[in-house]
């Protein structure tokens, strides 16, 4: 289940630029818990402090997270503002926070008690007035008996909670997210104007969606790469991986065939939209003769289109 947790631990409130506010009105932090890939980072403002908690080391992370004054380390030559001066008079995005080293943990604790906090290697106490939205996939209160999260630290992030459940169980959010996914991707590509066609639209709406928003997202991308400009995609264009319980009628080869079938257009496509349509680096990297992958594009009839210049066995996709 996801759950967004909000704490109402007292500290200094959000205030206009440039205002302080006293620590008894304090503005809420708070954590998210959700699934794998059911799009906590949709959540957050893309503009946002946001750091990876999971992804550095504890003298990295508390000085990316406090930030440092001149000469606090050897090669700091000059003060460097951390995130959390950064989002002064806004919100910090704290993703994977059960993966905060645990003497970080501590000092996060400390800045949450009052707001203050001191950059390393300085002596001057400095003071934010933001908000924490911390993010997990992890089961907190296992991590906290695991020592690897602080109870404390649980305790002051633990509030209300907003459940935010996989994609499966909200799919009236399928076909919003495609139309943002769409105009995020068919921009990134200039690809012009790209629709679907509403039975296209239905089978996405229809689909399980198993790998949460960050599938459904490689899924449109993977259209809109492969869709010539100014275009409507069609049904038959869109191959979704086959099911044991959408296909459970099946006899087993046929049942193997189609999951094999499926297995082989995916592959080949992400290969294809990897190597920029080279078919040579595509062969290389699976494996097969040039004319094998070739074979395999006529028979799947992969939705890529051909360029003027097809020696040298490559596809353009412009």
């Amino acid at each position: 289940m996801a759950h967004v947790r909000q704490d109402n631990d007292r500290g200094p409130a959000l205030g206009p630029k440039g205002q302080r506010k006293p620590a008894q009105g304090c503005g809420p932090s708070g954590q998210v818990d959700v699934r794998n890939g059911a799009g906590r980072n949709m959540l957050s403002d893309p503009h946002l402090p946001a750091p990876h908690c999971g992804g550095l080391s504890a003298e990295l992370f508390e000085n990316e997270l406090f930030g440092h004054s001149k000469g606090a380390f050897t090669g700091a030559s000059g003060p460097s503002k951390g995130l959390i001066k950064k989002a002064d008079d806004g919100t910090l995005f704290l993703d994977e926070v059960d993966s905060i080293p645990l003497v970080v943990q501590a000092k996060l604790l400390r800045f949450l008690q009052d707001h203050d906090y001191r950059p390393l290697g300085s002596e001057i106490l400095q003071h934010a007035n933001i908000r924490i939205l911390a993010a997990t996939n992890a089961n907190l209160d296992r991590a906290v008996e695991a020592g690897l999260l602080r109870k404390d630290l649980l305790f002051r992030l633990k509030g209300i909670q907003i459940e935010l459940p996989p994609l499966r169980s909200r799919n009236g959010d399928v076909n919003l997210l495609i139309l943002a996914f769409v105009k995020k991707f068919a921009q990134k590509y200039s690809k012009g104007d790209i629709s679907f066609h509403p039975a296209a639209m239905d089978k996405l709406c229809d689909y399980s969606w198993p790998g949460n928003v960050r599938e459904l997202a490689n899924m449109v991308e993977r259209l809109i790469v492969m869709a010539p400009d100014h275009r409507e995609i069609q049904l038959e264009e869109i191959s979704l991986p086959v099911t044991v319980t959408s296909q459970h009628n099946l006899p087993y080869k046929e049942m193997k065939r189609k999951v094999l079938e499926d297995f082989t257009k995916r592959y080949f496509t992400d290969l294809l939209i990897a190597h920029g349509g080279n078919v040579d680096a595509v062969a290389k990297a699976s494996s097969q003769h040039p004319r094998a992958v070739w074979r395999f594009i006529a028979k799947y009839q992969l939705q890529i289109r051909f360029g003027t210049k097809q020696s040298g066995h490559h596809i353009s996709h412009s």
